[in-house]
């Protein structure tokens, strides 16, 4: 089985707003979708977006063994706010090591191969962003987070 055809099936997502979506799982919980804007100096307003999901409105790990189809119905998500928001930039983070951020590598690979992203992992742009983040913690510690951060092709 190739990795992207781990993403094939997802629960059905609705938009709630043109940055918000949400989908029910199985279980009945919530799962809500949403980008916000961050704002970086010398970037046009609103063209970096933070990424966050919440289940039942908590950021932790559930370990209910259905991540592989949250995270292909959050892609979904994030398919349909980019086709409202345009954003050049889609930034999100997970603790460093943590099981959330092997999700995420795998997540970037699909949204790389299913969308007009690809990953930034270096150059003026990503720093900026990166010392905009500094202090702030929007988008988790650099210290401790792994930091991810896709840009419009």
């Amino acid at each position: 089985m190739r990795l992207y055809e781990l993403f094939d099936s997802k629960y059905e997502v609705e938009l709630t707003s043109p940055a918000d979506a949400e989908f029910k799982t199985e279980k009945g919980d919530t799962v809500r979708v949403y980008m916000n804007r961050f704002d970086v100096e010398g970037f046009e307003p609103g063209s970096v977006q933070v990424l966050e999901f919440s289940r039942n409105h908590s950021f932790s790990d559930t370990g209910d063994g259905d991540a592989l189809k949250i995270l292909s119905s959050v892609i979904e998500a994030v398919k349909m706010i980019d086709e409202r928001i345009k954003p050049d930039y889609i930034v999100f983070s997970a603790k460093a090591g943590s099981s959330k951020a092997s999700l995420y590598d795998r997540m970037v690979v699909s949204l790389t191969r299913s969308t007009h992203f690809s990953p930034l992992k270096s150059g003026d742009d990503y720093e900026d962003i990166i010392d905009a983040n500094n202090g702030t913690g929007i988008i988790g510690d650099p210290d401790n987070s792994k930091i991810y951060i896709l840009k419009r092709k």
